[in-house]
């Protein structure tokens, strides 16, 4: 990559970064629009996105703008509908018009570990953005900070245990401490582009869209929405991997962190013990799974 290109296309990822802080600093459409707007001029200056990437893009900001109504019945499932194939498409990058930008590639953290890829992904972030942006329930200030991880610190790190044990049992992972030279990046980079975007899709959106269709209410409620979450967070992962532990844990991944949101109502909360999950994974044990596993 050209030197321009590299500047271009590292100010895009930060003005992109900016967007997604902007949901928890000052929600206001003047501010994150223009550093989307900031975002999408720098990427095209570095050939990351070409104008047809806007197309699902603008579908995305009508269709969640759209949802905020109280629209219920066929119509509300058919804009939910094509809400998630959007948002999926965009999460497989399967949507012309983007050029993700390399980072890490095929890099080997410790022995016997599958070797893995880090892409600066444009096209992913948009699958969460647009909930975050447009009125989700958002902490407001320290205080409330606060009062969530009273709650969600114990709860992330005895889901993190659990999800660890489950790994350690399954084969999947093996005891490996290291302190890789790209932690930083990859601490920083999983937190905005995969923990909080991926929560801000599949449990703030598609579980409290289940929540509703159980009835919004009530045992029933609670426990089928996370379970129909986790279960389309799981199958989602067969195109990629059909290891029935490695699914497996998937699976259970997507009813902790389930469960963990529905519990604490607090969307925060299930980024949390996703990212201590993803974070104590990568520093402590073979990172992403031991190849003899799959």
């Amino acid at each position: 990559m050209e030197s321009i290109q590299l500047i271009h296309s590292t100010l895009a990822a930060f003005a992109l970064s900016l967007t997604i802080i902007s949901a928890w600093i000052k929600r206001s459409p003047w501010i994150w629009g223009g550093f989307l707007i900031l975002a999408f001029s720098l990427g095209a200056l570095a050939h990351i996105f070409t104008p047809i990437a806007l197309i699902p893009i603008g579908a995305l900001l009508i269709l969640h703008a759209v949802l905020k109504s109280e629209f219920g019945g066929w119509t509300r499932f058919a804009l939910v509908c094509a809400t998630v194939l959007i948002s999926l498409g965009l999460l497989l990058h399967k949507w012309p018009g983007f050029h993700n930008w390399l980072i890490i590639d095929k890099m080997q953290t410790s022995e016997g570990a599958k070797p893995f890829s880090i892409h600066l992904n444009f096209d992913k972030p948009f699958i969460g953005l647009f909930v975050l942006l447009l009125g989700f329930p958002l902490l407001k200030d320290l205080r409330e900070f606060g009062q969530m991880l009273k709650k969600a610190v114990p709860l992330s790190i005895c889901g993190t245990a659990l999800m660890i044990a489950l790994a350690l049992y399954s084969g999947l992972v093996a005891v490996a401490p290291k302190f890789p030279k790209a932690f930083w990046f990859f601490a920083i980079e999983n937190l905005l582009f995969v923990c909080i975007i991926e929560e801000a899709f599949w449990r703030g959106f598609l579980q409290n869209e289940f929540f509703r269709w159980f009835g919004g209410k009530g045992f029933i409620a609670n426990i089928g929405c996370i379970l129909a979450t986790a279960l389309l967070f799981a199958v989602l992962h067969f195109g990629w991997v059909s290891s029935i532990p490695f699914l497996g844990l998937v699976l259970s991944a997507g009813v902790i962190y389930g469960s963990i949101y529905q519990f604490t109502r607090s969307l925060e909360a299930s980024i949390l013990c996703h990212w201590l999950f993803n974070v104590t994974h990568f520093l402590f044990f073979t990172y992403p799974v031991l190849e003899s596993a799959l």
